[in-house]
């Protein structure tokens, strides 16, 4: 019975420092890069899927419509005729799209809500693609 009690007590031990080890670098700012990173891909990830559904819809037929739903974070996203711009915090990111005489209107910056997901419509229509969120 001692051997169990003392495989016991090493596990018990050896997970006290693991996890005093794991509080220590969080608390030290060890994770910080991986958040910023994180964060830096979520912009990205953004700005890549808002472009691609803009290229998309360049040669689509009249009345198209594309529903994109934003995760429940914050961030800003900014759409002009070349560039789409997103920014969350602690990161940005801008992807440049290539619109050929199809102009691109947007009602604003799009934001996103942090407490809820929000959908953005893109809209084909006669007069260029209509962004409304």
């Amino acid at each position: 019975m001692k051997g169990v009690s003392y495989v016991v007590w090493m596990f018990v031990v050896l997970g006290g420092v693991i996890g005093l080890l794991v509080i220590l670098a969080a608390m030290s700012g060890f994770f910080t890069p991986i958040a910023i990173t994180s964060a830096e891909q979520r912009a990205e990830v953004m700005a890549v899927q808002v472009s691609s559904i803009i290229n998309e819809m360049i040669g689509a037929p009249v009345d198209t419509a594309v529903n994109m739903t934003l995760p429940a974070t914050e961030c800003n996203i900014t759409v002009n005729r070349t560039v789409v711009y997103v920014e969350v915090p602690n990161a940005s990111y801008e992807s440049s799209i290539l619109i050929s005489g199809v102009p691109v209107t947007v009602s604003g910056i799009i934001r996103c809500d942090p407490d809820a997901e929000r959908i953005v419509v893109f809209k084909r229509t006669e007069s260029g693609i209509n962004i409304i969120g």
